[in-house]
């Protein structure tokens, strides 16, 4: 097989259902100067390959043993890996076969692949539910794992042969794996990478083996292990150096600064771009010498890449204004976390929505004159705030005694009682509740959701992603809301089992006091 060295070789498993969507995708890969192979049983390949004839796609066969763990006929993330090297002494990557990518200019190809020499370089996927979603930035940032890297391929033989496979929790791991060999880890934060919401396939039971072993191999048998491995992998998240492409780096950029946060200078002042001015103060007859300007809300923190990864969301997708929210960085016992709030998108947008703290950003055309109406909103890991659970104006401690449930029964439910069941001490754990499913789980009884009009005393935590608001109300209709807990608003759960719940009536008021002027609030206001 001859080297090919100018491109970059990515790997996948197509899937032998829903072949179309996938082929949709991996056309969008081909024509943004990917090399695709897919890894397959023979089976799906005699399936598979017919719908592919005229597509620049080659497949390998792989013998894929079916075991206690591994109960379809997936193949490993280590020998898809083997596989796209075998094409390459360059760039190795591995995306999921339903990931559509936005346009790649040879410009930001070429930075891909200079990015990558002696690194893996991560992108998380954006949640749409309609490929025309894309164009008009109604999109939604998944935020809990990856869906495709690249990697030097000097560093792919043995990389990952820690029994991970495709629809396996293989995400969570890989990061933790490249930081233990020395591998510089970047996130991409431009926005390319797309996928169609769907049911989840994974299994978490069969992902939560899979995670236990690799940390027994790496570290030791150790009790909870989900939790210690979520929490180092967004330790690394926090942590991880963040690259975005930007075709032009000399553009001119104001940005407006509250008066009382000095913080936010210095912060501003770590910019990846060449031409920033930093104001307290704006005057919009003067304002087209830039080319954007910035309206950023006190407390916010930025990444050294949100200037370039708002102006390339702008630019490429082709806004005038934009409203560009923040996730929430926790600080306990003086050490840094990822907060539990940034697992819940909508419960997030829902604060940025209530809240107005969002960074608001034009871009200056002529006779530019601000107005108060924001179509475009983006969520996007480069904005931060820095709240503490000691801070009384943000979190209340909650004491809960008694017994729990939690609702639904679903992968969520399952992670969530897995991270954090054996933390709370001083509540004891009764089983799920769920509307649509009762009977057992790997963990406990499931119920419906009238036991609680037996059981009005207990607590029940909503442990969903993307539902949680619904459910809430839906549970409401049997108990008390003051018996209800969001599981994305437990951003900390101290040894003695005290609960610090994120207020967001409390919050608000918070920011409200924090205002300094008519005009700043105007500034803010959507």
């Amino acid at each position: 097989m001859a080297i090919l060295n100018d491109r970059i070789v990515v790997g996948t498993s197509i899937a032998p259902v829903n072949i179309e969507h996938q082929m949709l995708a991996i056309k969008s890969w081909i024509k943004n100067g990917f090399q695709v192979v897919s890894c397959n049983v023979k089976e799906e390949i005699e399936i598979i390959k017919p719908f592919f004839e005229g597509i620049d796609i080659e497949f390998e066969e792989i013998p894929c043993v079916i075991d206690s763990v591994r109960t379809k006929p997936l193949p490993y993330l280590q020998d898809i890996l083997l596989a796209a090297n075998r094409r390459t002494e360059g760039v190795v990557g591995f995306i999921n076969s339903d990931i559509y990518l936005d346009r790649i200019t040879s410009e930001f190809y070429d930075f891909l692949m200079k990015e990558t020499k002696n690194s893996l370089v991560f992108i998380r996927r954006n949640e749409i539910d309609d490929i025309e979603d894309i164009r008009e930035i109604n999109w939604t940032i998944h935020f809990d794992g990856i869906d495709m890297f690249l990697i030097d391929s000097k560093f792919v033989c043995e990389f990952y042969d820690d029994g991970f496979f495709v629809q396996s929790c293989w995400d969570h791991c890989i990061l933790i794996k490249a930081e233990m060999q020395g591998i510089q880890i970047k996130e991409l934060m431009n926005p390319i990478a797309f996928h169609k919401r769907h049911k989840q396939r994974w299994n978490f039971e069969t992902s939560n083996i899979l995670v236990e072993r690799f940390w027994e191999k790496y570290y030791k048998k150790d009790e909870h292990v989900f939790e210690k491995v979520m929490d180092k992998f967004y330790d690394i998240l926090l942590t991880c150096r963040q690259i975005c492409f930007l075709k032009e780096e000399k553009i001119s950029c104001l940005c407006v600064v509250d008066p009382k946060d000095n913080r936010i200078v210095t912060n501003l002042e770590s910019q990846e771009l060449d031409m920033i001015d930093i104001t307290i103060q704006y005057d919009d007859q003067n304002i087209e010498r830039y080319k954007y300007v910035f309206y950023i809300p006190v407390n916010t923190r930025v990444s050294p890449v949100f200037c370039k990864t708002i102006i390339y969301i702008m630019y490429s997708f082709g806004c005038s204004s934009l409203e560009a929210g923040k996730f929430y960085v926790l600080k306990v016992n003086e050490k840094y976390h990822n907060s539990s709030l940034n697992r819940n998108i909508h419960y997030l947008e829902e604060i940025q929505e209530e809240c107005r703290n969002s960074t608001i950003i034009y871009r200056i055309e002529k006779n530019f004159k601000r107005n108060n109406i924001y179509l475009k909103k983006v969520l996007r890991p480069i904005i931060y705030e820095n709240i503490s659970i000691e801070n009384r104006n943000i979190f209340r401690k909650i004491k809960p005694k008694g017994k729990y449930y939690i609702a639904p029964a679903g992968i969520r439910a399952a992670q969530w009682y897995t991270a954090n069941n054996y933390k709370m001490i001083t509540m004891q754990f009764a089983g799920f509740i769920d509307s649509n499913k009762k009977g057992k789980n790997n963990y406990g009884i499931i119920y419906p959701m009238d036991i609680l009009l037996n059981d009005s005393e207990a607590y029940v935590i909503i442990a969903s992603k993307y539902y949680a608001k619904e459910i809430i109300e839906r549970t409401m209709e049997f108990i008390n809301e003051d018996r209800l807990l969001n599981a994305g608003n437990i951003c900390y759960i101290s040894p003695e089992g005290d609960l610090f719940y994120f207020d967001l009536e409390q919050y608000k008021r918070t920011l409200k006091s924090e205002l300094l002027s008519e005009d700043w609030d105007t500034n803010k206001s959507s």
